[in-house]
């Protein structure tokens, strides 16, 4: 609708000779109406939040039947505190109650998560892997891969198999099953070459 009156021609002067009205305001002031009804539920969705965590005690049902307790200023003596009445609420029932919203806050406030990064070289996986790998014998690459710890310690032994193949030092064949196996050949590898090895 907007769009269709935009491109039609306009005067520049309405007919009571007031400057015709840009038809856009209309919906400017209803996006802006808008955005600020949306601050206000996101700022009453944060207060919601807060008050969740808080527990408050229930007001005493008043006592008609007492005085006004005075504080002293009238002259009169300040009347001394009365003791909480817990009725048939026993110091257990108490610590029960305090004990449930300790582990309800616990569980909604756990403790950070501390993850320690280990480093996984490419050259501890090589020494690794050929101290695993028999020249003549198949190694199933898929369930070596398997059995590492976690995805650094993957990608480590995945570039050594990488730099094995590219030494010569080992041979991968895919079977027809899909299975991936890596084979020891015979060549020796020379300390100078695994020295060169970073990572």
């Amino acid at each position: 609708h907007l769009k269709s009156k935009m491109l039609l021609p306009r005067p520049a002067v309405s007919a009571t000779g007031e400057p015709d009205e840009d038809p856009r305001l209309d919906l400017v002031e209803r996006l802006l109406e808008y955005r600020r009804m949306k601050e206000v539920a996101q700022s009453f969705a944060e207060v919601d939040r807060v008050r969740l965590g808080i527990f408050t005690r229930k007001a005493p049902p008043p006592n008609f039947e007492d005085p006004p307790a005075s504080d002293g200023a009238d002259g009169a003596e300040p009347q001394e505190p009365q003791e909480l009445d817990l009725g048939e609420v026993s110091l257990f029932d108490l610590l029960g109650a305090l004990k449930q919203v300790l582990v309800r806050y616990d569980k909604e406030h756990p403790p950070p998560l501390q993850i320690s990064s280990e480093a996984w070289s490419v050259r501890g996986q090589i020494d690794r892997l050929l101290g695993e790998l028999d020249a003549g014998r198949p190694y199933d690459f898929i369930e070596d891969m398997k059995h590492r710890s976690c995805r650094s310690e993957a990608v480590a032994a995945f570039l050594a198999i990488l730099e094995l193949a590219r030494l010569n030092l080992v041979r991968i064949h895919q079977t027809a099953m899909g299975e991936i196996l890596l084979y020891r050949t015979t060549r020796a590898v020379g300390s100078d070459e695994l020295e060169r090895i970073g990572g």
